[in-house]
């Protein structure tokens, strides 16, 4: 290794270790719940639909239901074409997400409602 090679990686080292100690990082715990119901008929075709709830906890707030985070509903339409293989689609679904407040200085976030329209499952 040449004497350039050896500074530069000194450097980065260096460099590397610097930014981690100046990191803060504000502790959060989060609750999730997923339910998922799914009936495959005999024609090989199927229905489904998920629901997906999540909260977690704010800035300086001990527990994890203190504030909302993601709902989400899903329909599936489903194709079973062996036991082991099924193609799964979700042509619409609804999430209602909301941002984390990790710090002081995030301040105020307005949360996001975006409508998913195709989604693919692998099973």
């Amino acid at each position: 290794m040449s004497r350039f090679s050896l500074i530069l990686v000194v450097i980065i080292l260096f460099f590397n270790y610097n930014t981690e100690a100046q990191k803060v990082i504000n502790p959060n715990t989060t609750f999730w719940h997923k339910s998922e119901v799914t009936e495959i008929f005999p024609n090989k075709w199927g229905v489904g639909a998920d629901f997906v709830y999540r909260r977690v906890s704010t800035l300086n707030s001990d527990g994890p239901l203190a504030s909302p985070l993601r709902e989400s509903i899903r329909p599936w339409v489903h194709y079973q074409f062996s036991p082991l293989a099924r193609l799964s689609i979700s042509p619409l679904g609804y999430f209602n997400s909301n941002t984390i407040i990790g710090s002081v200085d995030h301040g105020e976030v307005v949360g996001v409602l975006p409508f998913n329209i195709f989604t693919i499952k692998k099973c």
